[in-house]
């Protein structure tokens, strides 16, 4: 089965994302599934978007409102010398940064509160 997205069509089986492309194999074994009679679910009304980069002001705000910014800090503080050089020169915090990911797993954050961390960090202007 497979549901629209605004990023294309999910295949709920393995929750692939599939682009809208021709060229890709995913899509045409999609499309030969329509003709056969397949129905794709409708997307979800609200899709929230999830940013995957915050400024570091942003993200350490949000930090701050989960009450884990503290935490965090004490995290870095007993970390090696490459870590805290990273915390202290990195510019932007993205998803896919091993910093945050390796503060993410020693804090023991789920997918759920890194994407509420950073749905919130963006709100910070």
């Amino acid at each position: 089965m497979y549901k629209f997205s605004k990023n294309g069509i999910l295949r709920l089986v393995d929750n692939a994302m599939i682009p809208i492309d021709n060229q890709n194999s995913d899509y045409q074994s999609y499309l030969i599934w329509v003709e056969q009679g397949g129905q794709t679910q409708e997307s979800d009304k609200e899709e929230v978007y999830i940013p995957n980069e915050v400024t570091k002001f942003q993200g350490k705000s949000a930090l701050l409102h989960f009450g884990l910014l503290k935490k965090t800090e004490d995290l870095i503080l007993n970390s090696d010398e490459i870590t805290k050089l990273a915390w202290a020169d990195v510019v932007t915090f993205r998803r896919d940064s091993p910093l945050l990911l390796n503060i993410a797993n020693a804090l023991e954050l789920t997918k759920k509160q890194i994407d509420d961390l950073f749905i919130y960090a963006e709100t910070v202007k």
